[in-house]
């Protein structure tokens, strides 16, 4: 019985230690496992060319003006007379036994006995909270060619490793994080749409340029524009799409690697009645002929005449 008696009482002692150091290593780790969350809207000028981002972290920390308790310091408390008792702290209860009263006195359980409330307010610092946010700011490198909902990892172990940013610390959820998890949200673009690594570009042209050739001048994310040459006698067809090699985003964590640019057209045409008829007649003859009408047999053919609509808001084309 002795050698199982000690033995229960050495080994279970050193069980439950073990038990209790182990939960407080895994709270420690937990502590510090913590991951801060934000996110980061970027620009495409900011996604092609790299940016260094500050981010604005909040910490919780006590009030120091009610030091972490939600309510007014001392001084600052009214205390008023209890109802219950009138103030002496004692209620008095009668109740027969048998043909007598008696009476039975007991501590006022309103007041606990004191004749008084103390009436508590919030911290004005506070509003009742017990925590203040203060907030700190850490500069985040972007790399280029980072993409819209990407989350990044910035890590915070210089910020613990420096003395003045040991107590940086949520202080209510005693939590100190090890690193921030920022999504990158991209903000739409006025002239280019994202399509992965490559730039789509819409160019509008006139009719001259569309058929007889020219140049189009694309201003790029950063500080160049591109001078694109259109081969005379190429006609440009509306929604018609040509490549720029390497002309699109980085590639993230790619170096000197990038998408393609896809430039997609728009022939403008020009105005109603923009030409005489003899210059038309001219026109006509320098481009291809037009395709004849084909010829209907055992049809009645109808001439009709096309006008401007009034009404198209009403109609779905």
């Amino acid at each position: 019985m002795f050698p199982q008696f000690f033995s229960d009482v050495i080994f279970g002692t050193t069980s439950k230690t073990a038990a209790n150091s182990s939960r407080r290593s895994s709270r420690l780790s937990s502590q510090h496992d913590k991951v801060l969350s934000c996110s980061i809207k970027l620009t495409l000028e900011d996604i092609y060319t790299g940016k260094t981002s500050k981010l604005s972290l909040q910490r919780h920390i006590f009030c120091p003006g009610c030091r972490g308790t939600g309510e007014a310091i001392q001084d600052s408390l009214v205390s008023k007379t209890c109802q219950s008792c009138n103030g002496c702290g004692v209620r008095y209860f009668k109740y027969k036994s048998g043909s007598t009263t008696k009476q039975i006195d007991l501590s006022c359980g309103d007041c606990h006995g004191v004749g008084e409330h103390v009436e508590r307010t919030n911290c004005a610092q506070c509003v009742g909270k017990k925590t203040i946010t203060k907030h700190m700011f850490l500069d985040a490198k972007i790399a280029k060619g980072v993409r819209d909902k990407q989350k990044i990892t910035i890590p915070l172990q210089s910020l613990h490793n420096c003395p003045q940013q040991q107590q940086e610390k949520d202080e209510y959820r005693d939590v100190i994080p090890n690193e921030i998890i920022a999504v990158i949200q991209e903000i739409p673009h006025h002239r280019f749409k994202r399509l992965a690594d490559n730039l789509v570009y819409e160019a509008h042209i006139d009719l001259v340029t569309a058929l007889s050739g020219g140049q189009i001048a694309i201003p790029h994310l950063d500080d160049r524009v591109l001078l694109a040459n259109l081969s005379p006698g190429e006609a440009m067809r509306p929604d018609c799409v040509k490549v720029i090699p390497n002309q699109g985003m980085p590639v993230y964590n790619s170096h000197h690697i990038q998408g393609h640019m896809l430039v997609k057209f728009f022939v403008d045409l020009p105005q109603n009645e923009w030409v005489t008829p003899d210059i038309i007649a001219q026109i006509s003859a320098l481009l291809p002929p037009a395709p004849q009408v084909p010829t209907f047999v055992n049809k009645r053919v109808e001439n009709v005449t096309l006008t401007d609509s009034v009404a198209t808001k009403h109609w779905e084309v």
